[in-house]
């Protein structure tokens, strides 16, 4: 019999905030960014935040053209240094004792998200996650191009890829658990048994109430 699954987004469900937006303060401290670069890219998170983004690559790519040029160890670097020096502290203690109780249940624990695959890496090690699913940088090799390698998990695609993941990876979706903090996670939630969104906007707590979904507020 294939494996129940616990399905959880990352940012603003596993942690909070955005973990890009988290990582562009800690490289601006380090001053390996500029201001005007910033300011462009805090325009785009907050079009997202109002659901005005329906594609979020181009800026991607304009976020991480740090990258080119360097390789998979000095990405690794960075990103370890950032996610022990700051992000490890963003994570909602009720969430990790959420994915605790799922392990005790036996349930493998899936992490999808829109965000770098480095960072979410990172993020499910930490929360001792099975699979994770995450947006994927280009690489030549072993050096980065600074491009985004097929199309961001936003939206349909962290579906789609959740299907083809549970084809190869071989676990069920019959009594799957899922939860989102996003309208664009929605079809994340719609694949679910059990959905729950997490520290919602007026808008996704509408669509939740409406389709009989769990609400939850992660405070720590």
């Amino acid at each position: 019999m294939a494996q129940e699954v616990a399905i959880f987004d990352i940012d603003k469900t596993l942690l909070k905030g955005q973990s890009q937006m988290h990582l562009l303060n800690f490289l601006r401290k380090q001053k390996r960014v500029g201001i005007y670069y910033a300011l462009k890219i805090y325009l785009w998170f907050l079009l997202y935040k109002i659901n005005f983004i329906h594609s979020p690559k181009k800026i991607m790519e304009y976020a991480f053209r740090f990258l080119k040029g360097k390789s998979n160890e000095e990405i690794s670097l960075i990103i370890c240094d950032f996610f022990e020096k700051d992000l490890k502290n963003k994570i909602y203690s009720e969430c990790m004792e959420l994915i605790r109780k799922h392990k005790q249940e036996n349930r493998k624990i899936i992490l999808v998200s829109n965000t770098i695959e480095p960072i979410a890496e990172c993020v499910s090690r930490y929360a001792g996650a099975d699979i994770f699913l995450a947006t994927q940088l280009e690489q030549a090799g072993d050096i980065f191009t600074g491009e985004i390698s097929g199309e961001p998990l936003y939206g349909e695609e962290k579906r789609r890829q959740i299907l083809a993941a549970a084809t190869h990876h071989g676990f069920s979706l019959k009594n799957s658990w899922a939860y989102g903090d996003h309208i664009t996670d929605i079809p994340v939630l719609e694949l679910a048994t059990h959905s729950f969104v997490v520290n919602p906007d007026k808008s996704l707590l509408k669509i939740a109430v409406k389709r009989k979904w769990g609400v939850i507020f992660f405070k720590k």
